[in-house]
């Protein structure tokens, strides 16, 4: 499932070049990991809370679990997942980050509308977001793409960047738009037994 997925909706589910890695890897035969209530990464040091019925996916060990990939009740395909990476770009911030979508998305016969683009918190880091109404060329639905990042500066070891992300039709973004925020809200930097040493700063 989660490859079929992947495949379909890869060109969208990047920030800064930076792609979904541990979601996109599922071998042959492998069932994906799905969880409720909450999910953690160890290897990327944040947690969120899941609202209410829904669940997020990722690859079973030992493909490392960057982060994890919801699909969302409704007619069509909105996506709301959350990440975590090096960052292997080397940005100096997470504006720089974030940035890089516009120009991922720029084609010719495009319509780029942004709706947003604010501060925002990740825990107690210090992020962006950005929404954007895109317009393809030829008509057909515009879909919304919604993105909080955050980069974590940690002394003497990778900086990591984080990623809150939604995509789907402009039709269905204001029934989503509130669980994309609480998951927002909900999220944690630490690891999962909570040690202050392993923390990004």
């Amino acid at each position: 499932m989660m490859r079929k997925l992947m495949g379909r909706w890869l060109p969208h589910l990047m920030v800064a070049g930076v792609a979904l890695c541990g979601l996109g890897t599922l071998s042959e035969g492998a069932e994906d990991v799905c969880r409720q209530g909450s999910f953690s990464s160890e290897s990327y040091l944040y947690s969120i809370a899941l609202p209410e019925g829904l669940s997020c996916c990722h690859d079973p060990a030992p493909n490392p679990v960057h982060g994890c990939l919801m699909t969302l009740p409704g007619k069509r395909e909105s996506r709301l997942w959350v990440d975590g990476s090096y960052n292997a770009l080397d940005f100096n911030s997470a504006e720089d980050a974030l940035r890089s979508l516009v120009g991922g998305e720029l084609a010719a016969g495009t319509t780029l509308t942004v709706l947003r683009h604010a501060p925002a918190k990740l825990g107690g880091l210090e992020a962006v977001r950005m929404t954007l109404r895109i317009q393809k060329q030829g008509g057909g639905e515009a879909t919304i793409e919604d993105r909080v990042v955050a980069l974590a500066i940690r002394e003497g070891r990778e900086d990591l960047l984080y990623t809150v992300g939604f995509t789907g039709p402009e039709a269905e973004y204001s029934q989503y738009e509130k669980t994309f925020s609480r998951i927002v809200a909900s999220w944690k930097a630490g690891d999962a037994t909570g040690g202050p040493e392993n923390h990004p700063r």
